[in-house]
């Protein structure tokens, strides 16, 4: 299963790809209310983790700006991946490592979950 959700005014683009466990999430996340827009996320592709039997995902985030709340919801999708027992390897992409306050939030809620590994890439 496959789901693509393109990219808003103040969404992201998002695309799961069930077949290599790989999610993808490009573009900023400034929604006034972020909690409809990953419940929804999360209501797609939790069946396909719940069915798989692979024990592994991909999540590539590729996100110019989030808010504090795009933060919040990013950490439920944390947790959902945690609870299915998951192997999470993140690639995290952006402008300067040393200024972005938005990865270093995100960063420091994935030392919650012990089996997530953090990649940090400059973006181009």
């Amino acid at each position: 299963m496959h789901v693509f959700i393109p990219q808003g005014d103040f969404s992201p683009a998002v695309c799961w790809d069930h077949t290599n466990h790989q999610l993808d999430i490009k573009g900023e996340s400034v929604m006034e209310n972020p909690q409809n827009f990953y419940a929804h996320l999360i209501d797609l592709i939790q069946p396909s983790l719940e069915a798989s039997c692979s024990k592994k995902l991909s999540l590539n985030l590729d996100l110019y700006y989030l808010n504090t709340c795009s933060q919040k919801c990013l950490y439920h999708l944390f947790e959902l991946f945690s609870n299915q027992g998951l192997d999470v390897y993140i690639n995290w992409w952006v402008d300067d490592a040393e200024d972005d306050y938005e990865l270093q939030a995100i960063y420091d809620h994935t030392c919650d979950f012990p089996d997530f590994r953090v990649s940090v890439l400059q973006r181009t």
